[in-house]
Order: structure tokens, then C-alpha cells, then sequence
């Protein structure tokens, strides 16, 4: 995963390319002039962030890993389905 992996709209936060000085000052002022209503995406950024928690992304990688050497069925774990999945309070 990558920082455009996890950083998939606004609420999250934004990507600035590197070096665009530019882009990185209007974000900053973007998030300076709108700290209450960036606040209220906080649970939102909780929730989302969650599924890329270090245990669902290794227990991710381990099941690809173990279907691919066939070993367990390609049906997906329910910690992959949780880094697709929206959540809770999404949109």
C-alpha cells in the first residue's frame, strides 16, 4: 500500500506532489481556515485508517500469499474485505 491506497478522497486528508510548494500552502490554508468542519471527518479518518492496521494488512498479504501458492481457497478473509470495505458513517 501507498499513499494514494489510503488517501482516496478529502476526507482523508490530501496528496500533494513533491515539490509543489504551490499545492502544499493552499492545502495548509485550506486546513487552517476550515479546522471545525475538517473536525468532523475525525471518526471517519479513525474508521478508515483502522483497516490498514498492521494486523489486517499482514493477515491480507499472508491469505493472497497462501492462495496464490494454492494452499488455501481464493476466496477472500474477512480482513481483506474489511480493506475494501467503506466505513461505518461513510459518504
Amino acid at each position: 500500500f501507498g499513499p494514494s491506497d489510503i488517501i482516496v478522497d478529502d476526507r482523508l486528508g490530501r496528496l500533494i506532489p513533491l515539490g509543489d510548494t504551490a499545492g502544499f500552502v493552499k492545502a495548509m490554508v485550506h486546513y487552517h481556515d476550515h479546522v471545525v468542519s475538517e473536525r468532523r471527518h475525525a471518526q471517519y479518518r479513525i474508521d478508515y485508517i483502522d483497516r490498514f492496521s498492521l494486523d489486517k494488512v499482514v493477515h491480507a498479504h499472508a491469505r493472497a500469499l497462501l492462495a496464490a501458492d494454492g494452499r488455501v481457497e481464493t476466496r477472500t478473509s474477512a480482513a481483506a474485505d474489511s480493506l475494501r470495505a467503506e466505513p461505518a458513517g461513510a459518504s
